[in-house]
């Protein structure tokens, strides 16, 4: 991975850059990562951690599709949900999720925290009558 070498010598990337690229170049696509290292290592620099790691996964399911399902119906076996009541009656709750159960989890926590947040910001409203 020469580029690659060469932008963490120069501090254009951190090692977690490194990690993830290294993670990308697997022996089976290897001539794949060598086409496109340039392209790598461009998001590595130009783009916010979170948005380089999102690039590189997505570059890795255009270039072996069938490792990618592999990993994601590993992901999907992985999953574990644990929701019991104490002798006090508390409520405890435990999970593990896919990217896309989980992501679907937070979206509709998210949508109920924003409903419950602007009942009680008109509540606030009404009560203090002002803005």
């Amino acid at each position: 991975m020469p580029l690659v070498e060469s932008a963490w010598l120069a501090g254009e990337i951190g090692s977690e850059h490194v990690e993830v690229l290294a993670g990308a170049r697997k022996p089976r696509w290897v001539k794949a990562f060598e086409r496109d290292e340039q392209v790598l290592v461009g998001w590595a620099t130009g783009l916010s951690f979170r948005k380089f790691s999102q690039k590189v996964a997505y570059w890795v399911i255009d270039n072996a599709p069938e490792d990618a399902e592999q990993k994601a119906q590993s992901q999907r076996d992985q999953r574990t949900l644990h929701h019991s009541q104490s002798y006090e009656s508390m409520w405890f709750m435990n999970g593990t999720f896919d990217p896309i159960s989980g992501q679907i989890i937070a979206d509709v926590l998210g949508r109920i925290e924003k409903e419950l947040f602007d009942q009680d910001w008109a509540a606030a409203k009404e009560a203090l009558g002002r803005e």
